[in-house]
């Protein structure tokens, strides 16, 4: 009876710090955060605002009709549909703070929890929760708040692993285990999640070695795990499959180690704002001019938790977690490299590992083992500090003092080098790297100087007071990073998570219309451009879309990547598929549309931004299959004309071989004709590349711009743009530049690159660069110019297709030579593709009506995300194609009857309707949704099943 009593106040008592500890974290994270919490903005810089915020606040569905033309939204993980902390918080109005904050409190708690186990104290978990919280990896990340979520989740599966060794209840542990890697999972980043099963992989089989029943460990931790995969079923399964049909699908090796922490920016561990922060008002004073991007590449775990960090590990460095953490932090140190180590190879052959890039996010394993480490430091620190101790401690606190004057010392070397970075990249003059002018280098070396005269003074203080110094310095070194980050410049306003009256306006005509709009600059357009994925947020149907798991074929289709923006291609008249999306409304900068000239070379005026367009056959993995291309100029007189362009994947062409005819048509009529020849007006981009330059067999022609490359070994060297002048033997009004890909060279996997125009009048010595975008919108016929407000312009696209139609003819080609007739409006056989006459499908399908009815109807009657309801009316067989993106799980019925769908013009639904009237029916039934949540539930039931059975167990 006492031995019970004396648990139970234990029990209490290790209660009662927990929620000490947590409500001490709740208020040192809203004090940390409140220059935003309490000014009416929202934790949400970077992509927090345009992908995590839709994602939080927007309706949870299978499908989603306002992005991309539709996508499986479910499916994807980062929109943290089945989030459960999403799910009840999402509920409250205003919530979104709380949620961002919570992550921190989380990943502070539960390492915390961690450390505690590991050292017995409090003080220690506390210090290496707050480290972990505070860290950079944790700060820099904020907006990617799905990444900082699942993180959080991280040293809770350590701590339930760690809680299985010492305990009796297996199985409560085994469910508590289950559920932390579920909840990693359903946080929305697959990379992190990865990540950290890697790493807890490694924690069972190195850790678990020394554990008396290893075998019945080893069982029961790899079994939690399992369970909580299975757990996560009703997401995992739908991920896999979108992944299947996304760009994602897999990576190459130099996608793979993309954003790879360079050698050189290791100096910013210790000197974190060394490339310059996160703005140029900030205190630090210089914005970041390094590599892309800051956070990234940030990994700064504060000065004084490296000295605690090795004090704990030198003085138990014959504990095997000691060993284990060290060994951690090393690796991922290597790992964040990327491309920079043979690491980086081994990586990318280890499934899961190898579908994901930025290898400089393995600074969240160097954090955590950064923390970890220096919780034994702060527990041997409140305990007397006896000669071994003050040794260590002396030992630690000079090897990061002497860590930090060599990094002084590089950068006084090498200054000259970072001076013309900064010049180059952000035009900074006069940068200076003496301590007392560069906050970015004197701060560091202060906070360092500062902990290592505390640490030499610590025998001489008591232990309280000692530990309270230690926790004011050490928020006060992390915070002289995490205080500076994106989150505190780049907060939305919380007026954002509402519509006003403009986006009203068109979300109005759009539903109106069951049509959609294109805000052409994706996510780095302003909110007025109404960008994604706010326009989700907002509920204008758009598609654009921001997400890394763009379906490959919408990829390709409207030449658009992961952050929603389009190329010039797509505008101009050839290139049907903006009008095959029922695209109406197209939103642009106008300073697209009239660019200023910034750039005289050559005796040319240029525009910085490129023309960005194409001409050729790339195969089927490539967007690029147009062909020719009419750009229409503002009757310009001209002299000259100078073309900017290069080849792709073209060095195996001889010399004055003819890649390209250009056609100017004057305004008296004329047609004066220039062929482009290989080795004299342009040339392959990749000449220099050391496996092109040997096999190349056309010359170099002269240079425009150079610019630095990497080749799949992550190998660098010098890319080029090539200049060619088109004397044009006399003075002619221009109206138009018709440019044709050579027919001969279009079997080929080959393309040419147009990168900038510009005309010159001798007589006047005025040059006028060509704006592509101005000269597509200049296209009457297809574009009407609806108003400008702001900074944006909008146009009316007068070619876009209805949501729904009816035509008369069925062509049946492979999917690449479809994608190919609707970027350039030409069939394989020569004829016109017309979409109001025909549709391309990719099965065999004899489809024609002789004499089709004139005055067929179809229109949307009902929709639902998941469901949308048409009726047709025909007196001939017709077929119906909706413009809506095809996907598995959509089924159709015609009264009632199921019908097959075909995958008609690349991307869209397409179906057979008799002659009459009908009501055609789609409707999105998943099967992987359907399979996945079955095995979540059986998994959750399985999973109370053992709670059951722990309590019973616990009673007895």
């Amino acid at each position: 009876m006492v031995n019970e009593q004396l648990k139970n106040q234990t029990r209490e008592k290790i209660a009662q710090y927990y929620c000490l500890v947590i409500f001490s974290y709740i208020v040192i994270f809203t004090l940390f955060f409140s220059p935003v919490l309490f000014s009416g903005k929202l934790l949400a810089p970077g992509d927090g605002i345009v992908q995590s915020l839709p994602a939080y606040y927007s309706l949870k569905t299978l499908w989603t009709t306002l992005i991309f033309g539709g996508y499986p939204i479910a499916a994807d993980p980062q929109n943290m549909t089945w989030y459960p902390l999403v799910r009840l918080l999402s509920l409250v109005g205003n919530s979104w703070n709380v949620f961002v904050i919570l992550a921190y409190v989380l990943a502070s708690s539960f390492t915390f929890g961690f450390v505690y186990t590991l050292t017995k104290s409090w003080i220690a978990g506390f210090i290496s929760g707050l480290v972990f919280g505070m860290s950079g990896f944790f700060m820099a990340h904020l907006g990617h708040t799905n990444m900082i979520h699942a993180a959080a989740w991280l040293p809770a599966i350590l701590l339930c692993l760690e809680k299985m060794k010492e305990s009796k209840f297996y199985s409560f542990w085994l469910g508590a285990t289950s559920l932390a890697v579920a909840m990693c999972f359903l946080a929305g980043h697959p990379q992190t999640f990865v990540y950290s099963l890697g790493l807890c992989g490694l924690y069972i089989l190195i850790t678990g070695w020394k554990v008396h029943a290893r075998f019945r460990y080893y069982v029961f931790s790899f079994g939690a795990i399992i369970l909580g995969i299975f757990l996560t079923s009703i997401q995992l399964l739908p991920s896999v499959e979108l992944a299947k049909f996304s760009v994602r699908e897999s990576l190459s090796f130099q996608d793979f180690i993309s954003y790879s922490l360079q050698p050189r920016m290791l100096v910013m561990i210790l000197f974190p704002y060394i490339f310059g922060s996160w703005s140029g008002q900030s205190f630090y004073g210089i914005p970041y001019f390094g590599p892309w991007g800051l956070a990234e590449l940030t990994g700064y775990i504060g000065l004084l938790p490296l000295v605690l960090a090795l004090f704990g590990a030198g003085l138990n460095r014959k504990n095997l977690q000691i060993w284990f953490w060290g060994v951690i932090a090393f690796l991922s140190l290597l790992l964040a490299l990327g491309g920079y180590t043979p690491l980086a190879k081994l990586m990318y052959h280890l499934p899961g590992f190898n579908l994901f890039r930025v290898p400089a996010r393995h600074f969240l394993e160097l954090s955590l083992s950064v923390s970890i480490l220096a919780g034994y430091g702060v527990a041997a620190i409140r305990q007397p500090l006896d000669l071994n101790k003050r040794l260590w401690l002396y030992r630690s606190t000079i090897i990061v003092l002497g860590l930090v004057i060599l990094c002084f010392l590089s950068i006084l070397l090498f200054q000259n080098e970072l001076k013309a970075v900064a010049q180059v990249k952000s035009g900074i003059k006069n940068l200076s790297v003496l301590p007392w002018k560069n906050p970015a280098v004197g701060l560091p070396l202060l906070i360092v100087v500062i902990n290592s005269v505390m640490l030499f003074c610590f025998f001489k203080i008591s232990s309280k007071i000692r530990l309270i110094l230690l926790t004011v310095l050490l928020v006060f070194d992390l915070g002289s990073s995490g205080w500076f980050c994106e989150w505190k410049y780049q907060g939305p306003s919380s007026s954002l998570l509402n519509n006003d009256q403009r986006r009203e306006k068109y979300k109005s005509e759009l539903y109106l219309t069951n049509e959609r709009m294109l805000p052409v600059r994706g996510v780095l357009g302003s909110p007025e451009e109404i960008p994604p994925n706010l326009s989700r947020l907002w509920e204008v149907p758009s598609i654009s879309g921001y997400n890394p798991l763009i379906l490959t074929r919408a990829s390709k289709l409207l030449d658009m990547h992961g952050r929603g923006e389009v190329s010039n291609n797509l505008i101009f008249s050839e290139n049907e598929s903006l009008n095959l999306l029922a695209t109406r409304y197209l939103f642009i900068p106008q300073r697209k549309i009239n660019p200023q000239n910034d750039l005289v070379k050559n005796n040319f005026c240029w525009l910085r931004e490129d023309i960005d367009l194409d001409l050729g056959s790339m195969g089927s993995n490539s967007n690029v299959n147009q062909t020719q291309v009419d750009i229409f100029v503002p009757a310009y007189f001209a002299t000259k004309v100078a073309l900017v362009t290069s080849l792709r994947d073209l060095a195996n062409i001889n010399d004055h071989t003819r890649v390209l005819q250009a056609l100017i048509t004057t305004a008296d009529g004329k047609t004066l004709s220039f062929p482009l020849m290989a080795g004299q007006d342009t040339s392959e981009w990749a000449w220099e590349r050391s496996d092109v330059k040997p096999i190349v067999k056309h010359k170099r022609a002269q240079v425009f711009e150079s610019f630095v490359a990497h080749d799949d070994n992550a190998a660098t060297f010098e890319g080029h743009r090539y200049i060619t002048v088109l004397q044009l033997g006399g003075r002619y009004q221009i109206e138009k530049i018709k440019f044709e890909w050579i027919p001969q060279l279009t079997e080929k996997n080959v393309a040419i690159a147009l990168h900038k125009i510009s005309f010159l009048d001798d007589k006047t010595n005025m040059s006028f660069p060509v704006s592509a975008i101005n000269s597509a919108l200049s296209d009457k016929n297809h574009w009407r110019h609806v108003e400008d407000f702001g900074e944006t312009a909008v146009y009316e696209n007068l070619r876009a297709m209805p949501r729904t139609w009816l035509v008369p003819q069925v062509i049946s080609l492979k999917p690449e030579q479809i994608l190919k007739a609707i970027q350039t409006s030409f069939l394989p056989s020569g004829g016109t593709f017309n979409p109001h006459q025909m549709a391309l499908v990719e099965e065999p399908l004899g489809f024609q009506v002789s004499q089709p009815d004139p005055f067929t109807k179809a229109m949307v009657v009902k929709e639902k995300q998941t469901s949308i309801e048409l009726v047709t009316s025909s007196v001939t067989p017709s077929f119906l194609v909706l413009s809506d993106v095809n996907y598995p799980g959509w089924k159709a019925t015609i009264d009632g009857q199921p019908v097959h769908i075909f995958q008609t013009n690349y991307l869209l639904r397409g179906i057979v309707v008799p002659a009459g009237g009908h009501t055609v029916r789609f409707e999105f039934h998943p099967k992987s949704f359907y399979l996945g949540a079955g095995i979540s539930i059986l998994s959750a039931i399985f999973l109370i099943g053992l709670g059951i059975l722990s309590w019973k167990k616990k009673q007895k």
